[in-house]
């Protein structure tokens, strides 16, 4: 519902692979940013390569130059599992006896595979409400709750502000800092209730999941995060902005 076309004044088109190029020239300069920021890079540089001297004149300075400025919101490590996806091997050097980062994650007196504790946002839906995708969305949209099975609960480690504009029903903010540094905190309010993990795009989740594991919490991280929940179309709380848009569309 923004009206981006009111209030930029240009638009550059940037690609995925370019975006994390541009992150990764930018950690090994030193400043830890995200696939974003390189993607806010490589339009400012995108826009000043196709800018004429004329366009140019209005940015400059007293001493002739043109100062610019592109933001950097985040840091890389929720994506490092996409930069190996996105760029391809001659982006990096090679890594040195790799089977020994290749652990499982286990809860404690329980052998599983690394890949056991993160399942389908489809899977995930099931296995933490009692109604079906339908009736889901009737109560959403209905701004009532969809009702949890037992002893589940969902932690949502997104920032806050992302949080407030979607959500999973029922699902309690928990930032993502404060996951990582205390889980045992956390122990005797979950008990043994099964927290199901979810962020953006699924590595913030399967790294605190794997820290509930080790705190002796039974935890799953929902794979693909709130990107997929939604490209999949399950319930979740949505403002009501999103709303009418979508109705009005």
């Amino acid at each position: 519902a923004f009206d981006w076309n009111g209030t930029v004044d240009h638009v550059v088109e940037i690609g995925t692979v370019i975006s994390f190029e541009k992150s990764l020239e930018l950690c090994r300069s030193g400043i830890l940013a995200g696939p974003s920021s390189g993607f806010a890079l490589a339009g400012l540089i995108d826009f000043l390569k196709g800018a004429s001297d004329a366009n140019l004149d209005r940015y400059r300075n007293d001493d002739g130059e043109v100062v610019a400025v592109f933001v950097c919101p985040d840091s890389p490590f929720p994506y490092i599992q996409e930069y190996f996806d996105y760029l391809g091997a001659d982006s990096f050097p090679r890594i040195e006896n790799e089977q020994l980062l290749k652990r499982p994650i286990a809860a404690p007196g329980k052998t599983v595979s690394a890949e056991a504790n993160e399942i389908t946002p489809r899977v995930a839906y099931d296995s933490i409400y009692h109604r079906s995708v339908d009736e889901g969305w009737r109560l959403v949209n209905a701004g009532k709750d969809i009702p949890l099975k037992g002893g589940v609960v969902v932690f949502d480690v997104r920032d806050l502000e992302d949080f407030d504009h979607n959500h999973l029903s029922q699902s309690v903010h928990l930032e993502y800092k404060s996951a990582l540094l205390d889980p045992m905190s956390l122990k005797d309010q979950i008990g043994d209730k099964v927290a199901y993990v979810i962020c953006a795009k699924g590595n913030r989740s399967r790294v605190v999941a794997d820290m509930f594991m080790k705190a002796g919490i039974q935890a799953v991280s929902v794979k693909g995060g709130m990107m997929d929940w939604s490209s999949s179309d399950l319930p979740r709380w949505r403002p009501e902005a999103c709303v009418a848009f979508q109705a009005k569309s």
